[in-house]
């Protein structure tokens, strides 16, 4: 068992273009301590939709040679 400390952030850049994401550290007990960090750059395109690059580190499965602790993805976030 561990704990966990978090970081949540939003960085505006541009009118139109920010950084938001989140940075956690994973204390374990008995072993190495594990990050797991995700940014994504937002582009407003209007009040309802934002285009988003997101990339993705996480050193619980990047510790385990089957898997690959980076990825990326883009897409769109709708704000209800």
């Amino acid at each position: 068992s561990g704990s966990q400390i978090s970081v949540i952030y939003v960085f505006h850049l541009f009118e139109r273009i920010s950084i938001t994401g989140f940075a956690d550290l994973n204390l374990e007990n008995g072993t190495d301590d594990r990050w797991v960090i995700e940014p994504q750059i937002n582009y407003m395109m209007n009040e309802t939709f934002d285009l988003v690059l997101e990339t993705r580190y996480n050193e619980f499965e990047d510790a385990n040679n089957k898997l690959d602790g980076f990825g990326i993805a883009g897409g769109i976030k709708i704000k209800f």
